[in-house]
């Protein structure tokens, strides 16, 4: 097996808007989406602006690659989860994933996986949950390279 690319991970600023509205946009992050529409730049921006000022429950990440070009996104939402049998609440991240047309099935889906995944445990999630549409076959492969365990399915919205 090849050895995965490497990534580096950057908390989004809005310098990176136009490349993360360009990428939101893409046809293949769109179907991966719960809203599938295409989003303008001005509504975006909005939308951006308020997930950077949030206090800490949604969390976009830059994705770049060995180059230092951007190639992905990252999208963490925090919660807090009860644990059944147990006494406790914890602290969980759910990721989602999305990486450029020209960097899809070369190794970085998963290498963002892996890499997103150990920043939020640094951050201080105890579980890690992949949001990933049943159809959408590479994410569900570089969730599956990255040890993730599939356990099972949960519809959401309509």
């Amino acid at each position: 097996m090849q050895p995965l690319p490497k990534v580096k991970l950057k908390s989004a600023t809005l310098e990176d808007a136009p490349f993360l509205w360009m990428l939101r946009n893409d046809g293949a992050v769109r179907k991966a989406l719960e809203k599938q529409g295409g989003v303008g730049y001005s509504d975006y921006l909005t939308s951006l602006t308020a997930v950077l000022n949030e206090s800490g429950t949604t969390e976009i990440l830059v994705v770049f690659d060995p180059d230092e070009q951007p190639i992905g996104f990252v999208q963490l939402k925090y919660w807090n989860t009860d644990v059944p049998d147990v006494q406790h609440q914890y602290k969980a991240a759910t990721i989602f994933i999305g990486i450029s047309r020209n960097h899809r099935g070369r190794g970085y889906g998963t290498s963002t996986v892996v890499s997103a995944s150990s920043y939020a445990i640094r951050k201080g999630a105890k579980a890690v949950v992949g949001r990933v549409k049943i159809d959408n076959y590479k994410a569900l492969w570089s969730f599956d390279k990255a040890n993730y365990r599939d356990s099972g399915e949960e519809k959401i919205g309509g």
